[in-house]
């Protein structure tokens, strides 16, 4: 698919009000919805952060910048020894901004744009969630954004393994972050990042392997669907891309809406055989990469990850445990 079989996935970092990474193994069923905390009381950014450099940051750049930290703790020491030009960065969002692009308007609409803050102005880009990150932790090989709906994230990682594949770096952080909306779900708020290495450098230190992630994706027109041989058309392209011939089809979680997309997505998936539990994708990019993060996590076998989103974009990751840690144990 989108990567060489020896990169793996050492570090995961989860910052979500959702639920706790263990929980995450056990995918609700669509409809059921995680109890919201209060706004803002999830996230304690000086405990997370420390009390210095971070009080301009949009939220999901704190987010992003905790979880990435995260991540990289799990994977031990894993920049030791890497040039910095050698580490890359992919960040997938699709509302991180939202909510400050719109107090920004109504500044400019009431008061002008003198009004502005300059401390928060420069987020007119989304590119700063990312180039904050490649600061803090020195990521100078590559960084890109990317912001297709629903799959921002998982487009996120199969960009970045692209790059690693190509030689442009010899590590890949990636990762999704989103801040809900105005009027949105609090629990579409948090990061998720992912830190990919060579498992040649992996196995040279005692660091748990998490297994192997590879992503694919496509774009289904929603146009073609409005006929059934259009809706066929997608769906046994979709089969072709998701049925490995000789094999059995992983266990498949989906991360859908409640589109015509979404549904020719699932029926490719019923057509391969493979068994199925599903959720509602939510707003942005976050949630395939949450339920990414517990595949990863605490998957005993191969496992499959679907999303799909009206606007057309459907992108699926698989995942490969590995079978034995750095110090030769049986995986955890």
């Amino acid at each position: 698919m989108s990567a060489p079989a020896d990169l793996v996935v050492t570090g995961i970092g989860v910052v979500s009000p959702l639920a706790a990474m263990a929980a995450l193994a056990a995918p609700p069923r669509a409809g059921n919805a995680a109890p919201a905390p209060a706004a803002d009381a999830w996230f304690d950014a000086d405990a997370r952060l420390g009390p210095r450099g971070h009080k301009y940051l949009p939220p999901a750049a704190r987010y992003l910048l905790a979880a990435a930290g995260d991540a990289l703790a799990d994977a031990g020491d894993c920049l030791a020894g890497i040039p910095e030009e050698r580490r890359g960065a992919a960040v997938g969002t699709n509302h991180a901004v939202a909510a400050l692009h719109a107090r920004m308007d109504r500044t400019v609409i009431s008061e002008g744009a003198d009004g502005l803050s300059p401390a928060t102005a420069p987020f007119f880009s989304v590119n700063l969630f990312g180039s904050h990150l490649s600061g803090r932790f020195a990521l100078k090989a590559f960084n890109v954004t990317v912001t297709s709906p629903g799959v921002a994230g998982l487009e996120a990682v199969q960009m970045g393994l692209r790059a690693v594949t190509a030689g442009r770096s010899a590590l890949l952080l990636a990762a999704a972050t989103e801040e809900a909306r105005e009027g949105g779900t609090h629990t579409d708020s948090g990061a998720v990042a992912l830190v990919f290495e060579r498992r040649q450098a992996a196995t040279a230190r005692p660091v748990r392997r998490h297994g192997s992630c590879r992503v694919r994706s496509a774009f289904v027109p929603p146009s073609l669907l409005r006929e059934a041989s259009g809706r066929a058309q997608a769906r046994d392209r979709l089969v072709a891309h998701l049925a490995e011939p000789g094999a059995d089809a992983p266990p498949t979680h989906l991360v859908l809406d409640d589109s015509p997309v979404a549904a020719v997505a699932a029926q490719a998936v019923g057509a391969t055989g493979a068994a199925v539990t599903y959720e509602a994708v939510g707003s942005g990019s976050l949630r395939p990469m949450l339920r990414l993060a517990g595949l990863l996590a605490v998957a005993r076998g191969p496992a499959r990850l679907v999303s799909a989103i009206a606007q057309g974009h459907v992108a699926w990751a698989e995942t490969r445990p590995e079978d034995a840690r750095a110090d030769g144990s049986a995986p955890c």
